[in-house]
């Protein structure tokens, strides 16, 4: 499936997930590029993965002006799926990834503040130490 790759925005990465013809249409007419539902080479899936080096580079032409915020935002709106693609620091500071996976922060040894694992063993808490370099 093309496109459905890490794309380069202006402030850091995403991952826009094109994986049918329909959310092609959807994706060309978003980005202001209907002209390539007419381009019989990009035509299926399988073209698409054929040329995905070019492909690769329109949608980056698009993406490379963009924050990664607004192009979620925007894509998500239009039911495409993508996301921010995180790094470690972005994923303990997320605010649904501290929620949802109860994400303890405790000091480790000249690194600063590390995530503590989320998981429990037994009824009582017991929480093993990982450190990530932040």
């Amino acid at each position: 499936m093309y496109p459905y790759d890490t794309f380069q925005a202006k402030n850091g990465w995403v991952i826009i997930a094109v994986g049918n013809n329909k959310l092609w249409e959807v994706f060309c007419n978003a980005i202001g590029r209907s002209e390539l539902l007419s381009d019989g080479t990009l035509k299926d899936n399988y073209d698409r993965v054929k040329k995905h080096a070019e492909v690769k580079q329109f949608v980056e032409a698009w993406t490379r002006n963009r924050e990664v915020k607004e192009i979620v935002d925007f894509l998500q709106a239009k039911q495409i799926p993508c996301a921010p693609l995180y790094n470690v620091k972005d994923v303990v500071e997320d605010t649904y990834t501290q929620y949802a996976f109860n994400i303890n922060n405790a000091s480790c040894a000249n690194q600063g503040l590390t995530p503590l694992s989320p998981i429990i063993f037994s009824h009582k808490p017991m929480y093993f130490l990982v450190c990530f370099f932040l």
